[in-house]
């Protein structure tokens, strides 16, 4: 009871300092990583009333602190509401699986809340910096006395531009999912601490993405061929985050198969820079990679569950 009320005093005193509107951002995400923590270890051990009257006691704070109801709102949709149903999973005990549900259903609220207020001033940010972008590179090009080159940098920089504009809800979506899955781990591992059991991951190297996704990258890429420019934007989107996963399921079969092979650190280590150093070339083999094994299970998951099924 008393890590209760010590933990129902940090989470006002965060959520107060939080809104108030006298640090700067990065400072800001801090607060808010830890607030997410704590109403999430919180929501672990509170009754589901409990939880949703805290929650709106929360928003209070933060409608008074930041002088405005609309800032109370954004701040429930941003971390409050992610926070709570993270927090709920926890007390509820569900598999690390459906977990992973809860946390992509929680991190839609903050991404349309982003697209719905914030995204059309992004977009002119970016489109803005290309334009200067173009202007020093066609300044750089003249100087070279080379004006095609200088329009070849043009034409990328332009279609690169265009694309980071038109997937940037789906790159804070995966930025909202990762920020409430760390929280998670963190509201988990300190449960753990107590000696309180929640369903965590399990060990990345068995990590696999489903291979029903690969329906959803077959609908985005014939939405190119039969839908309109608004449709296509919103496939991409959508591309972008099934790609993601199949990249995550890639990475875990390239740390299984170097863990497997006995590779020395320092090769693991040259092995990671130099798909660093290659970039979004490495994104879409490691994607390859995951999509392939969603279907022929290069590591024999699939059998390995099946076989435990069967003993059970």
């Amino acid at each position: 009871m008393k890590l209760v009320g010590m933990l129902l005093a940090l989470t006002f005193g965060l959520t107060v300092l939080a809104t108030g509107g006298w640090l700067p951002a990065g400072a800001v995400f801090a607060l808010n990583l830890a607030l997410s923590v704590s109403l999430i270890f919180l929501f672990g051990r509170l009754p589901l009333g409990a939880s949703l009257g805290w929650t709106f006691i929360l928003t209070a704070a933060s409608g008074w602190m930041g002088k405005s109801w609309m800032a109370a709102v954004v701040y429930l949709a941003l971390t409050l509401l992610p926070a709570a149903a993270v927090g709920l999973a926890v007390a509820k005990k569900i598999s690390y699986g459906r977990t992973l549900l809860v946390l992509a259903a929680s991190a839609l609220a903050p991404t349309a809340l982003f697209v719905g207020f914030a995204y059309s001033s992004v977009q002119l940010q970016l489109l803005a910096f290309g334009e200067t972008m173009k202007q020093t590179l066609a300044g750089l090009g003249a100087g070279l006395g080379s004006s095609a080159r200088g329009e070849q940098f043009q034409k990328a920089v332009q279609s690169y531009l265009e694309f980071i504009v038109g997937v940037i809800p789906a790159l804070y979506f995966i930025s909202s999912f990762f920020f409430l899955a760390l929280s998670h781990l963190l509201a988990v591992w300190a449960l753990g601490r107590l000696g309180i059991f929640s369903p965590g991951p399990k060990k990345f190297i068995t990590w696999q993405a489903p291979f029903f996704l690969v329906f959803l990258l077959g609908a985005g890429l014939a939405s190119h061929l039969f839908l309109e420019a608004g449709w296509v934007a919103a496939a991409d989107n959508l591309l972008v985050v099934v790609i993601f996963i199949y990249a995550v399921g890639g990475a875990s079969n390239v740390e299984y198969f170097l863990k497997k092979l006995r590779a020395h650190w320092a090769v693991k280590g040259l092995f990671y820079v130099w798909m660093v150093l290659f970039g979004l070339a490495s994104f879409f083999i490691l994607s390859a990679v995951g999509f392939l094994d969603s279907r022929f299970d290069f590591r024999g998951l699939k059998k390995v569950a099946l076989t435990k099924e069967s003993e059970e």
